[in-house]
């Protein structure tokens, strides 16, 4: 399932020492728009011990156009038209010098861009929203899967990523948060845990990302006859 997004108090954050964007980094998720509030829509946020913005992954302005990777020194503006109720899947990377990257995967296209950002020391993520302070440019929707890593990953490491339930490169693995439902907040690579700080109003999403494994249960083999049923027959 996901984590359903409705309020601007329901946003989820960590507070740690996340990774610094120019040692390499990248993060991934699943987001869908439930209701266009025709602003930026924030979907993570990293941020310093004042709040300033390290990384904000986002939507446009016009609250359905992203992704967007914005820093306090620069933009990555990744554009497309992500509609209003369908899954699609987001990451921003950076690399060890001044470049980062915004993608966006609709349907089985993935577009990125690049371009020149700034960096700063990270004390925290935030799902959903901002941060634990601020209010502002909140997600109302959908999210699933996010994955940190302390690495940057290539283009077709990450889509390899957003076609998995679960991570697929582990070396440099910062956190994994499934986010399979309102409860499952704690991630699976270091047990770092996510809280809502200003509320307690996140609930389960109606649907699963598009990657999600399900199992159908095999039917039965239908067996022939045996030869005592067969002679019975006659």
């Amino acid at each position: 399932m996901s984590i359903r997004f409705d309020a601007a108090a329901d946003r989820l954050t960590y507070t740690g020492s996340i990774p610094v964007p120019t040692s390499g980094l990248t993060i991934t998720a699943w987001v869908k728009i439930v209701n266009d509030q025709n602003t930026n829509a924030t979907w993570f946020r990293v941020y310093t011990s004042a709040f300033s913005t390290v990384i904000t992954s986002a939507t446009d302005a016009d609250g359905t156009g992203g992704n967007n990777y914005f820093t306090g020194g620069g933009t990555v503006a990744n554009v497309q038209q992500l509609g209003v109720g369908s899954w699609c899947a987001v990451a921003v990377s950076h690399d060890t010098g001044t470049t980062g990257k915004a993608y966006v995967r609709i349907g089985v296209t993935t577009t990125a861009t690049s371009g020149t950002v700034s960096s700063a020391t990270p004390d925290g993520i935030c799902l959903g929203g901002r941060d634990s302070t601020d209010p502002n440019e909140w997600f109302d929707g959908e999210m699933a899967q996010v994955r940190i890593w302390s690495t940057e990953l290539n283009q077709t490491q990450i889509e390899a990523e957003w076609a998995s339930p679960t991570p697929v490169v582990t070396s440099g693995l910062y956190a994994n948060w499934p986010l399979a439902n309102a409860t499952d907040l704690t991630d699976t690579a270091a047990s770092r845990v996510l809280t809502t700080p200003n509320g307690t109003g996140q609930t389960t999403g109606a649907d699963d990302p598009p990657n999600a494994a399900t199992t159908v249960a095999p039917r039965p083999p239908v067996m022939a006859p045996g030869l005592a049923a067969i002679q019975a027959a006659w």
